[in-house]
Order: structure tokens, then C-alpha cells, then sequence
């Protein structure tokens, strides 16, 4: 084992050994496909006893819908659970946490891809678990701790305040991780990116996909030759095929691959180098495919639908039959040539970037962290209908809300990337109308 990698796993092991303790376990079943599978179903076994003890709005519909019957559990009745939703969290969230004490909870808020901003509560075992998954999926493509890695990611603090959160830079440097902002796209950021990878080389880039594929596509006009990691890991959006193709084009010797996962419930699943499906992580999260109109459970391979994610590490706050607001389809069992469960396609989310007069490109994502924690909000969608305006829809639950504060600070954070002579129009309405596939935009360009 190289030096770098016995380092990383010594100062990983410093800093919360379980996270290595879960990493090997994982690894270990993983060979070991039948105990892998019984691993997993008692886990949800566990995950549903403590939350019918523990969490008062599991407590009534389990036993309503015959789930747990005398204190047995029927998992045959696990499909009659009704479907949690944003909706039903804001209503319930008090109900829908553990009553168990001495978890060492942490808020933390959704609502990126499907424009519903929610709060709910993990704990620290989520967080080391979630952690032993992130090191999962790039062992399982050949990439150690320690083995230096580039994070083209975002956050709002380092644009605003020039600083990554403390236990991000605890991580990037557990993990030989060097992080670079991507929710402000520039030509000049750009070409700054692309000399970080050929001087640091990295062997693998974990990326937002829109910021890879805006990156690639900037490489490629340019006829730029630039080194190629073992790995580009790409998430945070759909990684459509022109998308891949683009980046495939720009790093001719890297593996692109597609991983999911989500705030809300971590780490879902990942491609690997050997399989061009997705294979779910069914340890960390049981996964439903339901029709979005009949909601019947959907096993058949290439048949689209909503997933619906149980989440087996989070104690405190369980979600369980979670509507993360995505579709997809399975693959055929016999063509990964394994008995785990793969998607054959993510559907995914819906990110895009709007264009300052500039045109530096902002990522979608930036807009939607602007109303985290914001409890007025239902439902928003942010439309930029030329340089110099954008038009905030925005759904509330509440009749006459106190917004001008907020209102000042949104309109602020987005001329502080869109330019000062942006104007920003709040319009509240009652709905805001969906796709066909039953998700819609939250952030939309209406022009090229």
C-alpha cells in the first residue's frame, strides 16, 4: 500500500474510526453477494422497529397499514406504507423524529432539484456512514484515500466570504482533496481550473456534472490538451449522454462515471468502472421504483419511475418511502452479470445555468441555496428572461408572511454573481406548474 494511502487511513482512523469500520464491512459483503442482501434487509428490519418505537407519525400508519402487527414486522405490508413527502414533513417533523435521546443531531435543509425546501434532522452516525459511503464508491473504481483528489463543487460561504466550512477542510484533507468553487463559472476560473488539473494531476475529480461538462466544453473549443485522471465522478445533475460524450472528449483517458446521491439521504449509488449501470447502494438506502400516476411498485427493467428512498442510517429523523423527487429505471439483473439491483437510467434532476451580460455561467444550485431555511417558501422557481431580468415564482403556506427582509437578501446574493443592474421580480402564485414527467425546473433560461 503506498505511503500516502497508509497515511490517509491512519489520520481517518484518528479522526472517527467507524468510518473505516463501515468502509471494510461494506467491501467485505459486497464479495459476498447473498449475506450482502441479508445484510441489507435487516437493516430495514431495524430501521422500521425503531421507528415504530420511537417516532410517533410511524407509530400510527405502521400500525394502520398493517406493517407491524403485535410488534412483528410484515414486510410483505411495506408497500401499503403511505408515501412521505416534502409536504408531509413540514407538517409532521416533530413527529417524525426519535424520541431517543443523546443522538447528537444536526439540521439540515434540502430542496435543490425540486425547488420544495426542506428541514429535517441527521446525527452522527449518519454522518459516518454517509462519510464510509463517499469512500465506497471510489474504491469500488480504484481510487484509495490518499490518492489526490480535486473537488469541483460549490458553496455559498466561499462566495460570499472567501471560506469552506470547517469540517469540509477537515475532510479535504483527510482525503487529499483539493476543493474548487464551480457555482461561478468564469472564462478566467475556467482556464484557472484547467492549469489546477494538469499541475496537480489528480487521479480522481469528483465534480458537479453541468460544472465538468461547462469545463469540458471550454477545453474542447479551445483544443486544449489537458491531463487525464484515472476517474471523473460526476454528480449533482443528469449526466446526459452528449454530456458524457463532451467530457469523454476533453479527458480521452478517463473513466466518467455517474454517481447519485443526495442531502436528504446521502450516498445512493454509483457506476463503476466495469458496469455502465448504476448500482444502488441498498446498505445505506432501500430503494422503491413506483409509476408517478398509479404509484403501483415497479420491477420490470427500463420501465420509468419515481424513486422512493428508506433511508437505513438515519436514527433520528427516518425517512422512509421518501419521495427524493427523481425518476429512473432499472436494469436487467442478468445484464450486470451480479444479483445487485442497478438503474439502467438516472433520470434525474433538473439543473441548468444562467448567464450573466458577462457571460460567466452560474450553476442552478446557487439560486436554489438561496432560499435554504427560508420556512416561508413552499415552492420556488427562479427564471431569468433576459440579461437584465429574473422573475422568482414562489408558492406559501403562509397568508401574510414577513418576506421584505428575505426578499433584500435573495435579491442581494443574486446581483452579487447576475451584476447590479439585474431586476428581480417576486411574484407569488398558487402552483407552479410541473413537467410532463411530473418534476419542473426550478431554475429555468429563456433564452440560449
Amino acid at each position: 500500500m503506498h505511503i500516502k494511502t497508509l497515511a490517509a487511513y491512519s489520520c481517518i482512523f484518528l479522526y472517527n474510526p467507524r468510518i473505516l469500520l463501515y468502509l471494510n464491512k461494506y467491501l467485505s459483503l459486497l464479495k459476498q453477494p447473498f449475506l450482502y442482501e441479508e445484510y441489507c434487509f435487516n437493516r430495514l428490519r431495524r430501521i422500521i422497529y425503531h421507528s415504530y418505537r420511537r417516532a410517533p407519525y410511524y407509530n400510527d400508519i405502521f400500525s394502520k397499514s398493517g406493517l407491524v402487527v403485535n410488534g412483528k414486522i410484515q414486510l410483505d405490508q411495506f408497500k401499503q406504507i403511505p408515501i412521505l413527502t416534502k409536504a408531509i414533513i413540514r407538517q409532521r417533523m416533530d413527529a417524525l423524529q426519535s424520541s431517543q435521546k443523546n443522538m447528537k443531531t444536526y439540521i439540515n435543509t434540502s430542496g435543490g432539484s425540486t425547488g420544495e425546501p426542506v428541514q429535517f434532522v441527521q446525527d452522527k452516525q449518519y454522518y459516518t456512514q454517509m462519510v464510509a459511503d463517499t469512500l465506497l464508491f471510489s474504491c469500488l473504481n480504484g481510487k484509495h484515500p490518499g490518492q489526490k483528489e480535486l473537488k469541483i463543487w460549490g458553496s455559498e460561504r466561499d462566495i460570499f466570504e472567501g471560506t469552506v466550512g470547517a469540517r469540509e477542510k477537515i475532510m479535504n484533507f483527510l482525503f487529499n482533496r483539493r476543493f474548487l468553487n464551480s457555482f461561478r463559472l468564469t472564462h478566467a476560473l475556467i482556464e484557472n481550473y484547467i492549469a489546477t488539473i494538469q499541475k496537480q494531476k489528480p487521479f480522481q475529480i469528483w465534480t458537479y456534472t453541468d460544472s465538468i461538462y461547462e469545463i469540458a466544453k471550454y477545453i474542447n473549443k479551445n483544443d486544449i490538451r489537458v491531463f487525464s485522471p484515472q476517474n471523473i465522478i460526476c454528480t449533482a445533475g443528469t449526466l446526459y449522454p452528449e454530456m458524457r460524450l463532451e467530457i469523454q472528449n476533453a479527458f480521452p483517458k478517463s473513466h466518467v462515471i455517474n454517481q447519485y446521491g443526495s442531502r436528504e439521504v446521502g450516498q445512493i449509488g454509483c457506476q463503476t468502472i466495469d458496469n455502465d449501470d448504476m448500482m444502488i447502494f441498498l446498505h445505506a438506502n432501500y430503494v422503491e421504483l413506483v409509476d408517478p400516476d398509479s404509484l403501483e411498485i415497479i420491477d420490470e427493467p427500463y420501465r420509468p419511475g419515481k424513486i422512493l428512498v428508506t433511508n437505513l442510517n438515519n436514527y433520528s429523523m427516518p425517512l422512509i418511502r421518501f419521495d427524493i423527487g427523481d425518476m429512473a429505471e432499472y436494469a436487467p439483473k442478468n445484464r450486470t452479470g451480479t444479483l445487485f439491483t442497478h438503474f439502467a437510467r438516472l433520470h434525474g434532476r433538473e439543473n441548468t445555468h444562467l448567464i450573466n451580460k458577462n457571460g460567466d455561467r452560474i450553476h442552478g444550485e446557487y439560486f436554489t441555496h438561496l432560499f435554504y431555511n427560508k420556512t416561508w417558501v413552499q415552492q420556488f422557481q427562479v427564471i431569468q428572461k433576459n440579461d437584465a431580468q429574473i422573475e422568482i415564482l414562489f408558492v406559501s403556506h403562509k397568508k401574510n408572511p414577513m418576506l421584505s427582509k428575505d426578499f433584500d437578501d435573495i435579491e442581494n446574493k443574486i446581483k452579487c454573481v447576475m451584476g447590479n443592474h439585474v431586476h428581480v421580480d417576486f411574484i407569488r402564485v398558487n402552483e407552479i406548474n410541473k413537467l410532463a414527467s411530473g418534476k419542473y425546473q426550478f431554475v429555468r433560461r429563456d433564452f440560449s
